[in-house]
């Protein structure tokens, strides 16, 4: 990892996968009153809990990669 890849993610904890990251935002939205959200780092390569106005564009984007990934498994099987 780069300096700047570590600058980014230190101190965040990050998430092997969407779904992960998801439930512990919820938790954490209800726990602090906030909204916020999973969003998918592009600088480790994981995921991590972040401001929903902050990441509200990251994480359309990578919905729409994963339902186009599901749809494509789908037509497969």
């Amino acid at each position: 990892m780069s300096a700047k890849t570590l600058s980014m993610c230190e101190g965040k904890p990050a998430f092997s996968n969407f779904d992960r990251a998801e439930k512990s935002a919820r938790h954490q939205s209800r726990e602090k009153d906030m909204p916020l959200m999973a969003y998918h780092c592009t600088h480790c390569n994981r995921f991590h809990v972040g401001n929903v106005s902050e990441h509200r564009q990251q994480e359309k984007i990578y919905k729409i990669r994963r339902q186009s990934a599901f749809a494509a498994q789908s037509v497969d099987d």
